[in-house]
Order: structure tokens, then C-alpha cells, then sequence
């Protein structure tokens, strides 16, 4: 009887530890990672726009600013078929110019801080990119709540894995215990 319960035991053990492992953060282990999570915690403390701005595009890229992950913007714009400037330019601008929604909006946001860390735009002129996008999205929804919610509609809708939306709900739980409690989201942009 002892046997079996203790098959029982370390079955569920082995069980506890895969569902852990699979919602670890391996990218946490990374270098490159934490320095650009550690320069995205310091570029939201000197400036409390790009708070906001880090505040979103977790969304799509985690919680990391993509601008300082070259190793990652490459990987990313090659899954979005965009292989230089002009390319990388005409999706942005697709993007933004589309819908208001969060969907593209939040897309956008992100590609500009990607774009920086691929070399193809300046730090600079990527947030003047991103603050009317930022401030579109404060017009159009009351809170990141409802933000996110419309973000994963859209994700959803874009017939993107179910995979893909689960890394964003997961992604929400984080921002919503830890970033957006430190956002006012109404702040000026």
C-alpha cells in the first residue's frame, strides 16, 4: 500500500514540476534579458511616458524593452518578414495607420522599440513615434484593463495560436500585480 501512494507521491510531484517549469521564465536566465529589463525599470524611472509605454508593450514582446534586445529584434522582424529599413518602415506604418484599436496600436508601439535595437531608427525618433500612439490608446480606453482586454480581442481575432494568447494572459497577470499599480494611466503623454 506504501508503494502505491508513493508512486502516487512522485507522480504528482513530477506533474507539479512540468506545469512549473513550463511557466517559468527561461528569458529571466538570460544576460542580455535582465540588462534590458533592468534599462527599461530605468528609463520608466526617468521619464514617466516611457513608464506608460513599458507599461503596454509587454503585451506583445514581454517584459523587456525590445530597443535594447538586438539578438531578440532580429528574431522578431524576421518572424514578421521584415528584413530591412524600408520593410521595417512600411509595417510600422501599416500599423499606426491603421485602426485605433490595441491591437495594431500596441504592435506599433513595440516594432518602434524593436526597430532601435535593429539600428533602424534613433532612440529619439522612435518615441516620437510612440507618443501618439500612446495617447491614442488613453483616448480610446479608460484603463490598461480594458486596454489589454481589447489587445487579446484583436490577437484572438487575428487567428494568432492559442499559445500566443495564454503568453499574453500571463503577461497581464504580471503587469497587473506589478507595473500597472505604478502607472496612473491618464498621466499626460
Amino acid at each position: 500500500m506504501w508503494g502505491l501512494w508513493f508512486a502516487i507521491g512522485i507522480g504528482a510531484a513530477a506533474v507539479l514540476g512540468a506545469v512549473a517549469w513550463a511557466f517559468r521564465r527561461p528569458e529571466a536566465d538570460d544576460p542580455e534579458w535582465r540588462a534590458a529589463f533592468d534599462a527599461t525599470q530605468a528609463q520608466a524611472q526617468a521619464d514617466p511616458r516611457k513608464a506608460w509605454a513599458a507599461a503596454v508593450y509587454p503585451l506583445t514582446v514581454g517584459e523587456a524593452d525590445p530597443g535594447a534586445r538586438p539578438k531578440y529584434a532580429t528574431a522578431l522582424l524576421a518572424g514578421l518578414g521584415i528584413t530591412d529599413a524600408v520593410s521595417f518602415e512600411r509595417a510600422v506604418a501599416e500599423l499606426a495607420g491603421g485602426d485605433d484599436s490595441a491591437w495594431p496600436l500596441v504592435r506599433a508601439i513595440a516594432l518602434w522599440r524593436v526597430g532601435v535595437g535593429r539600428g533602424w531608427c534613433a532612440d529619439d525618433q522612435a518615441w516620437g513615434h510612440i507618443w501618439p500612439l500612446c495617447r491614442a490608446l488613453q483616448a480610446r480606453y479608460s484603463d490598461f484593463e480594458h486596454l489589454a482586454a481589447d489587445y487579446l480581442r484583436g490577437l484572438r481575432a487575428a487567428g494568432r495560436p492559442e499559445a500566443r494568447a495564454h503568453h499574453t494572459e500571463q503577461t497581464v497577470i504580471t503587469l497587473r500585480a506589478e507595473v500597472w499599480p505604478e502607472v496612473a494611466y491618464g498621466q499626460a503623454i
